[in-house]
């Protein structure tokens, strides 16, 4: 009995002395876990709500102070390593070029997200921390994809905008990103569907994977969600059947092509008006359509890179060496190219362009690790960005570049067992170093 209080007594003093130190560290890794899965919800819905959830992963991180372990874990990570590398560049490109102080502050803060990379990378998310953040981004995705048609069927009361009417019903977002996000939400329900055994549940995700895809091609305009949508359905179509599915896709999208060329449905229009666009185009009048905006952007662009080839006109550099190398062309200036592999070219150059492949090709081989369905997940992710970034700047726009960089922090971080480890510590801090 003697003994027993004893070993009752320093125990309690023991738990005492350590709890202190390690109470704290577990509540900010708590508000990290939770916060990065809301982040998922709010993504597609609320910017405001995405600006405080990102303060809340900055600071539980910080408090947490897992130093030691973040950097053990980054060894491991080429993509936190890569995405460091983009970001370091894109700081020492402030050092040239004729960009004002506010245009290379304004590019540091639109790539600020790749900061989020390295943070959730050093995180072990548990295999049901990383299904709470695709179903709270799926949930949300649900909630767009309901208003959306209600919008559509005029169930919902909606005034009309210039960038929002019944017939365009997108909902908190510009229809490109809408197209962009219900593109991806369709291939994440088309993979669960193919791994669910129960009939139900599997019909389910089929239907709203058939309604998502609906809404991506006849009822928002978005012509990236086209691009995107074909591409994902494309890599689907060869991961299951390989080359035998590239064939399956292309039949499947003449199919679709000629039945909505037959029906008269909006979506060929869309796709017609790009020729007209193109037939219209003159140097320098590229602002008064969309297609001839992005011929004039993508030439000038291209006339800028041959003129700096090797570091490019440094970072915030594209819109005052835009404006200088089209003086006579017109009084339309942008501020990037609507192209994000010429945007990294013609402000950091070849370096840059190379900068930005690291990442992409680090979070391709990351992924091609993962088991099958985290795989598929991350490889479609990667396809998505990569596919948008041809028409547009993707990783300067909030919502697209943030997504990128929370799904692919979420989906390449190291697993932790629950339940590993012998000490307090070590079971319940998330930022434990791998065995």
């Amino acid at each position: 009995m003697a003994s027993a209080v004893h070993f009752g007594t320093s125990g309690g003093v023991a738990l005492a002395t350590i709890m202190p130190g390690i109470m704290p560290k577990l509540h900010a890794d708590a508000s990290l876990r939770w916060a990065a899965i809301a982040l998922g919800a709010s993504l597609p819905i609320s910017v405001a709500l995405d600006n405080v959830l990102l303060v809340v992963i900055l600071l539980a991180w910080l408090l947490a102070g897992h130093w030691r372990s973040c950097l053990l874990r980054w060894r491991g990570q080429p993509v936190a390593w890569a995405a460091l590398l983009l970001l370091a560049l894109l700081l020492v490109g402030c050092a040239w070029g004729p960009g004002s102080f506010d245009d290379r502050l304004h590019f540091l803060r639109k790539n600020s997200h790749l900061l989020l990379l390295p943070i959730l990378l050093a995180c072990p998310w548990r295999a049901r921390d990383r299904e709470y953040a695709v179903a709270a981004f799926a949930a949300a995705m649900v909630l767009t994809l309901v208003i959306s048609y209600g919008y559509w069927l005029h169930l919902i009361p909606l005034a009309a905008t210039n960038n929002q009417s019944p017939d365009n019903p997108v909902v908190f977002k510009l229809h490109i990103t809408h197209g962009i996000l219900m593109a991806y939400c369709a291939y994440l329900a088309a993979i669960a569907a193919l791994r669910q055994d129960g009939w139900r549940l599997r019909l389910g995700l089929w239907a709203f994977t058939a309604l998502a895809t609906f809404n991506v091609l006849f009822m928002v305009q978005g012509r990236t969600g086209y691009l995107v949508l074909g591409g994902l359905a494309a890599w689907l179509c060869f991961e299951r059947l390989r080359w035998r599915g590239l064939g399956v896709a292309a039949a499947a999208g003449v199919l679709l092509l000629a039945s909505a060329y037959a029906l008269h449905l909006p979506m060929v229009d869309r796709l017609l008006a790009m020729s007209v666009d193109y037939q219209q185009w003159r140097v320098g009048t590229g602002g008064e359509t969309s297609i001839g905006a992005r011929i004039d952007l993508y030439r000038t662009s291209l006339e800028l890179i041959a003129a700096h080839p090797l570091l490019g006109v440094g970072t915030g550099g594209f819109t005052n060496a835009y404006a200088a190398a089209t003086t006579t062309h017109g009084p339309t200036v942008w501020n990037n190219p609507h192209n994000q592999y010429l945007l990294t070219t013609v402000q950091l150059g070849v370096v840059g362009l190379c900068a930005l492949a690291a990442l992409f090709v680090a979070v391709w081989r990351s992924a091609a690790k993962l088991e099958k369905a985290p795989r598929l997940a991350a490889q479609g992710l990667l396809l998505t960005i990569g596919l948008g970034c041809l028409l547009n700047s993707l990783l300067i726009d909030h919502t697209e570049g943030l997504f990128f960089s929370w799904l692919a922090g979420m989906l390449l971080g190291p697993s932790e067992r629950e339940g590993d480890g012998a000490t307090i510590a070590t079971r319940q801090s998330t930022f434990a170093p791998p065995p």
